[in-house]
């Protein structure tokens, strides 16, 4: 399987910006104008993602004597588990 980059997202995005922009006369200036506000957004959110010292949060949720503490005990202790 192969991955995917935000490289690869960002090139896909602005590919698709053009042949959004040449057919203006087909989608109308809404179109172009929510499109190019949605890559914007995209390319902005990426970079923030990237980042290699931004901080995560996780949240474990669930009911009573369900079973969080095991898995996250499972995740920790033994992650290669998850790995099978």
């Amino acid at each position: 399987m192969s991955s995917v980059t935000i490289k690869d997202l960002d090139a896909l995005a602005s590919k698709t910006l053009k042949i959004v922009v040449e057919g203006k006369d087909l989608v109308g200036e809404d179109a172009i104008n929510n499109y190019q506000k949605a890559y914007d957004d995209f390319k902005k959110n990426a970079k923030a993602v990237m980042e290699p010292d931004r901080t995560m949060r996780l949240g474990i949720v669930g009911q009573v004597k369900a079973g969080k503490s095991s898995f996250l005990k499972d995740v920790i202790f033994y992650p290669r588990l998850l790995r099978q």
